[in-house]
C-alpha cells in the first residue's frame, strides 16, 4: 500500500496513518508514504518552473514507485492512497500510464480536487484550474470509473 501526499506536503503527512494500520496488524514491509520530488505545483502545467513539478512528472514518479513496490512484495497489484493533488496523480497513473489500471488494486482519494478548485481563464493551465489541460483530460470521458481498480471518494 503506498500513500501519497498533497501538493506542497511530505510522506511525513503519513506517519500517523501508517502507525495506525501497523498497530492493527498491516505488516510495515507493505506499507510505504511516497515522498514526491518537488511537491509544489507549477503555475502553467506545461512551463518549466524551478523547485515545482509538472503532473507528468508526478505521475512518471509514482508509476516507478508502483514498480518498485510490486517488484518488492511480489504482489501483482498495489493500493493506493492520496490526499488532495495526490489522486490526481493516481487518476492519471491508472488512466493513462499503459497498463496503470492493471497495476492498482484499490484507489482512495481523501480531498482530491477532482474537478478542480476553480475556472478562471487568466490561468487555464494551472493544475487545480478545472479547464487545466490535466483536468479536461481526466474528466473528459464519460465516467470516472476505471474497469478493475476499485475506487473510493
Amino acid at each position: 500500500m503506498l500513500f501519497l501526499h498533497g501538493n506542497g506536503d511530505h510522506a511525513a503527512l503519513w506517519l500517523t496513518t501508517l502507525w495506525r494500520f501497523e498497530s492493527n496488524g498491516w505488516p510495515r514491509g507493505l506499507l510505504h508514504a511516497v515522498n514526491f520530488p518537488d511537491p509544489l505545483a507549477r503555475d502553467d502545467d506545461a512551463v518549466p518552473q524551478p523547485g515545482r513539478s509538472s503532473s507528468a512528472e508526478q505521475t512518471a514518479f509514482l508509476a516507478e514507485r508502483v514498480r518498485e513496490a510490486r517488484e518488492r512484495t511480489g504482489a501483482a497489484r498495489v493500493a493506493l492512497v492520496a490526499n488532495s493533488r495526490g489522486g490526481n496523480v493516481i487518476r492519471d497513473f491508472v488512466t493513462r500510464v499503459e497498463g496503470g489500471a492493471g497495476q492498482v488494486s484499490h484507489a482512495v482519494l481523501c480531498g482530491t480536487p477532482n474537478r478542480g478548485v476553480y475556472d478562471w481563464p487568466e490561468i487555464r493551465n494551472r493544475e487545480f484550474n478545472a479547464n487545466s489541460d490535466l483536468l479536461r483530460r481526466l474528466n473528459g470521458g464519460e465516467t470516472d470509473v476505471v474497469p478493475g481498480t476499485a475506487v473510493l471518494t
